[in-house]
């Protein structure tokens, strides 16, 4: 049957028409169509079909609209149902405070009374907060990396189809993320591809950044895992990496950690670490240093493997 007006589209690989649609990664509507036109998004063309004369006609979430040939097109992907309507493929968006409270619920519930080197040598405290006040929670509503990060998942779910490895299951005697089942907003996480969330202590000017661009390898440091994204489970553990200022900032993501690697090495081997990750042999790294530190450690080495969905502002009670 064909295609209805309404298909959700973006720009295709033959697109040629500028940033008409609002830049990479912008959405539209179908609001009128030839014939059949949009049947064609969903099928192969037919060698030799002259589809050259197939308009469809697009409304921009940005405002702007247009006619465009078949191949121009593609179909969009699916946003996060509880996204606003989009008027620019990246936008910051302030959540109510429904969603502050379940934010505030996975800090207090991932909360630890530990309090290791690395906060007395990034902080200069030897104790750690009682509670940390969630003050104001901003969705990252950037459609391009979203795009990317849900390709992502779908070559990660397609991979665990094929591949019968252990290392994609959770094994039983690992405890569950301390983040499990406590959602800011309604969309499930995909537990097949290992899909978490895990929170990075930073500046508020770096987490802007990551908001916009994602996580960056030229700002990754060679810590303990060696040159990797490092993500906490743990509120506490996270914040060690904010600066001591009045409101702290802290960024909760997505990240399928897929085929996951395990260790619990005191002072585990960065270059067997590094060439795990890189080779695709895992796609994640659980450090568990609770005999350390007193807290497990997360790591992927690919960005894609990340999508910054949240930016909190807190402050520290003591």
């Amino acid at each position: 049957s064909s295609a209805v007006p309404g298909v959700r589209v973006q720009r295709g690989a033959d697109w040629n028409s500028g940033d008409e649609d609002g830049g990479a990664g912008g959405i539209g509507t179908v609001a009128e169509c030839d014939e059949d036109a949009t049947q064609l998004l969903f099928d192969s063309v037919a060698e030799g079909e002259d589809i050259s004369a197939k308009l469809l006609f697009v409304r921009w979430d940005t405002g702007s609209e247009g006619h465009y040939r078949v191949f121009d097109l593609a179909m969009a992907p699916r946003l996060p149902c509880y996204w606003s309507q989009p008027s620019q493929p990246f936008a910051v968006v302030t959540c109510p405070q429904v969603v502050v409270q379940q934010v505030q619920k996975m800090f207090d519930q991932t909360w630890a009374s530990v309090a290791t080197r690395d906060r007395q040598k990034r902080t200069g405290l030897s104790r750690v907060p009682q509670r940390f006040i969630v003050s104001e929670v901003l969705r990252n509503q950037n459609a391009p990396l979203w795009f990317n990060y849900a390709d992502r998942l779908m070559e990660l779910q397609s991979m665990r189809e094929q591949d019968a490895s252990a290392k994609w299951k959770w094994k039983p005697e690992w405890p569950q993320v301390k983040t499990h089942k406590t959602f800011p907003e309604a969309y499930s996480l995909k537990e097949r591809c290992n899909e978490v969330y895990l929170m990075h202590g930073t500046t508020e000017n770096a987490a802007q950044a990551i908001l916009k661009n994602n996580f960056s390898l030229s700002f990754v440091q060679n810590g303990l895992l060696g040159p990797v994204f490092c993500l906490a489970e743990s509120v506490t553990k996270a914040d060690e990496y904010s600066p001591a200022v009045d409101e702290h900032t802290m960024v909760v993501c997505r990240v399928a950690l897929g085929r996951i690697h395990y260790t619990a090495e005191v002072q585990p081997d960065k270059r067997v670490l590094g060439n795990i990750l890189n080779d695709g042999t895992c796609h994640g790294v659980l450090a568990d240093r609770q005999g350390t530190s007193g807290y497990r450690e997360f790591a992927v080495a690919n960005p894609l493997h990340m999508f910054p969905e949240y930016l909190v502002r807190y402050r520290r009670q003591w």
